[in-house]
């Protein structure tokens, strides 16, 4: 039947047999036999890309009868396959959307906005990304539409997948009012590791609520921008919030530039003028002393070395394991010398 279809039949047979394969394709999904599912897709876009060209309203009928149509219960099995963790099933349901073209594309975007296992979501994006502009652009405009917060955050998760290009949807995600596309926003930018997001997180970390601020740092911490030194001092220095500050000192202790070492050194050293107490707290100075033994700097080993004895156990230990290794460094460097001249 395959093999004849499409020669030299008159178009209303045409017709019945494009119903008739149609109806094949969602039986034989719903009796998870892909691979007859997956010839008569390409079997029917051939005959459909043949007709492409003619402009006649005879051909337009039958290019629109030669569509491939997917009724809803079909497409629930297609989705609950991208999903069942067997690795045949996920293959075989992948290799049909493949085929099927711009035709999946519905359900795909579908997938990505209602689905909430990550992997079905993910393996839709990864379709989608070999889809083209149409898709990329699709995918894209959802994040800026009026879809709910919850889809939002289903995209934001997956459409790096798809494309790198998203300076301004995440600029858009970062100002959502909605605290979880936010979020989504901020994991988004770390993985993207694009210099040009630097701004934007540091934006957020300045005038963001507590929690969106310390989560705006916490992305700076992993993309480690050395022009975020001075910023992050800054807000280091004026907020009040303790969650904030010890974002800000990790974030300068995964930096580990030199221009690092003295916000961090002021707040293991700051005292109070009237009471000689250090003004931070012990959870604060300790994170500031971990961030500054990240730093291979000699100006940083001699900050800590005024701490072997610091009445915090954390900074005892922190400042004692890096002069420990300084002097096993040293004694390596002399050794090696004096081993080649033997």
């Amino acid at each position: 039947l395959l093999n004849t279809f499409g020669q030299e039949q008159d178009p209303k047979m045409i017709v019945e047999m494009a119903a008739f394969l149609n109806r094949l394709v969602s039986s034989l999904i719903g009796f998870v036999d892909y691979s007859p599912a997956a010839r008569i897709i390409t079997r029917l876009q051939q005959h459909y890309e043949a007709l492409s060209g003619l402009d006649d309203p005879n051909s337009k009928r039958l290019r629109k009868s030669l569509s491939i149509r997917l009724n809803p219960a079909t497409q629930k099995l297609l989705a609950a396959d991208l999903k069942s963790g067997e690795a045949s099933r996920q293959n075989n349901a992948v290799r049909l959307l493949e085929s099927l073209g711009q035709t999946s594309l519905p359900l795909l975007i579908y997938i990505v906005k209602q689905e909430d296992d990550f992997r079905a979501r993910q393996s839709a994006a990864t379709i989608l990304a070999k889809q083209g502009s149409q898709a990329t652009s699709r995918l894209k405009n959802l994040l800026v539409l009026e879809i709910t917060p919850e889809e939002r955050v289903r995209v934001l998760d997956i459409i790096d997948t798809v494309t790198s290009d998203l300076i301004t949807e995440l600029l858009h995600a970062l100002g959502d009012e909605n605290r979880d596309v936010r979020l989504a926003a901020f994991r988004l930018s770390e993985r993207l590791k694009d210099h040009r997001v630097v701004g934007m997180l540091l934006e957020n970390a300045k005038t963001a609520k507590s929690e969106l601020a310390v989560a705006a740092v916490n992305s700076l911490e992993k993309l480690k921008p050395p022009e975020a030194v001075e910023a992050l001092a800054e807000i280091m220095k004026s907020t009040k919030n303790e969650a904030l500050r010890i974002a800000c000192c990790r974030a300068l202790g995964q930096i580990a530039k030199p221009e690092c070492i003295d916000p961090l050194s002021i707040i293991l050293n700051k005292k109070s003028v009237i009471l000689r107490r250090y003004i931070y707290s012990d959870r604060m100075r300790a994170t500031a002393a971990f961030a500054l033994g990240q730093i291979r700097q000699a100006r940083a080993v001699k900050t800590l070395a005024a701490y072997v004895n610091d009445p915090d156990q954390r900074i005892r230990e922190v400042a004692r394991t890096v002069l420990r290794k300084v002097k096993k460094a040293t004694r390596r460097r002399k050794i090696a010398p004096a081993v080649a001249k033997s």
